[in-house]
């Protein structure tokens, strides 16, 4: 009893951090009994607990409870940072106290606070606020996700989480061994470095087809619209032929509407097919638009993290041997904003929103619509707010949200600067 006493004392004593030193090694212990045991056992159950191999973590439901979740809202928040390819430890015990979400890299950690809406009480709040205090006075960096926030917008939400994962060192994970084809070589693909970027005035000129369904049609049309943007109207929605705003002409979104084969029972060849089934019909269109298309047209409801490796594997060796054009830059190391099209499809189609989000339209296309913005209002050629509110006008968008406003900002900057429009 005396031993197991000091032992107690000599563990439970420290208030941050204990150092176990020891020469004996755990598989030496047979006696499982043994109080050097149990603490050699304990000391490497705590040191192990975040160590998942890169890429072990896997998405779960988002809409039935799953262990060790306290809430939807946690699962959801998982699956959004396992989606970027991290490693993401729920529910991790750091100094006896419980951390919702822990996402680890190969030498530092962050901390990730899920804060729900609903009132827990004064304990609570308190308890919250000391496991944040003690955490951070031995060194851990939190992050804090508003549940309110998170569902009013969660691409703003969490775009200061990707800034703040990058400047602590935190990357992605990388699992080794895969397929060679999945590896495509950066420099082989067609970024058209010259302006890549680039549109007339005319959108026709730029390819020897005849304008076809979707296209920009260059013609005024007779709309009354206000001079400024308090009153804009509502776009005139004309029957299965695109509707007119403010002057500009835009046709309908055609989806694709075919079958793919599911990721997990598809052959490479039949995912090149699938996704150069989806590029005809809705080309030229963003990366992850690709992804979520075919996703979707194969009974899938969420494009996971392996699932979209396979998919980037095919969609590049598309793109080296010719069969897509690819257009644009990685950012933040995904290519889900880079323009892919078929090699005979224009370069900028503009066309109403469709099934699209505001990130999944292509660069291309949010200039030649903010082009026609600026054309069109060059007295507020200066007024972002202005500009930005027309150009989501035209997508038929009335709200000028943060995430829109991160979107839409570059594209305001390169009119500019590219004096486009005015």
């Amino acid at each position: 009893e005396s031993y197991v006493q000091r032992f107690n004392v000599a563990v439970s004593r420290a208030k941050d951090q204990v150092r176990l030193f020891h020469s004996v090694q755990l598989d030496e212990l047979t006696n499982r009994d043994d109080m050097r045991h149990k603490l050699l056992e304990y000391a490497y159950g705590v040191v192990g607990q975040d160590r998942l191999a890169p890429g072990a973590s896997l998405a779960v439901a988002e809409d039935v409870s799953a262990e060790p979740f306290h809430s939807l809202f946690e699962q959801r928040v998982y699956n959004r940072i396992v989606e970027r390819g991290f490693t993401v430890v729920p529910k991790s015990e750091q100094l006896g106290y419980v951390v919702d979400l822990v996402v680890v890299g190969a030498s530092r950690k962050l901390a990730i606070a899920c804060d729900g809406d609903e009132w827990s009480g004064p304990e609570a709040y308190e308890h919250d606020l000391a496991r944040q205090r003690e955490l951070e006075r031995c060194g851990w960096e939190f992050f804090r996700v508003r549940e309110s926030a998170f569902y009013v917008d969660p691409v703003a939400t969490l775009s200061p989480l990707w800034d703040a994962l990058d400047e602590l060192g935190i990357q992605p994970s990388q699992p080794d061994g895969e397929p060679d084809w999945l590896d495509g070589e950066e420099g082989a693909e067609s970024e058209e470095l010259v302006d890549p970027y680039a549109w007339s005035s005319d959108i026709r000129a730029e390819t020897d087809v005849a304008p076809r369904r979707g296209v920009l049609v260059d013609e005024e049309v007779e709309v009354d619209t206000p001079g400024i943007w308090e009153a804009p109207g509502e776009p005139q929605r004309v029957e299965s032929d695109g509707y007119d705003f403010d002057g500009v002409r835009l046709l309908p979104y055609e989806e694709f509407s075919g079958e793919t084969t599911p990721i997990a029972e598809a052959s490479r060849a039949e995912i090149l097919q699938g996704v150069l089934e989806v590029a005809t019909v809705e080309g030229p269109l963003c990366w992850s638009r690709l992804r979520t298309a075919y996703v979707q047209a194969s009974g899938g409801r969420r494009v996971g993290r392996n699932i979209a490796q396979q998919l980037d594997g095919v969609i590049r060796s598309a793109v080296r041997t010719g069969k897509l054009v690819s257009t644009g830059a990685r950012i933040g190391g995904d290519d889900g904003r880079k323009t892919l099209r078929l090699p005979d499809q224009p370069k900028v189609v503009l066309r109403e929103l469709g099934p699209r989000s505001l990130d999944e339209v292509p660069v291309e296309e949010l200039r030649a619509a903010m082009a026609k913005s600026l054309s069109r209002h060059p007295e507020h050629g200066g007024d972002f707010e202005f500009i930005a509110r027309r150009t989501l006008n035209l997508f038929g968008r009335t709200s000028l949200t943060s995430a829109a406003r991160v979107r839409l900002e570059p594209v305001f900057d390169y009119c500019a600067q590219m004096n486009v429009g005015l």
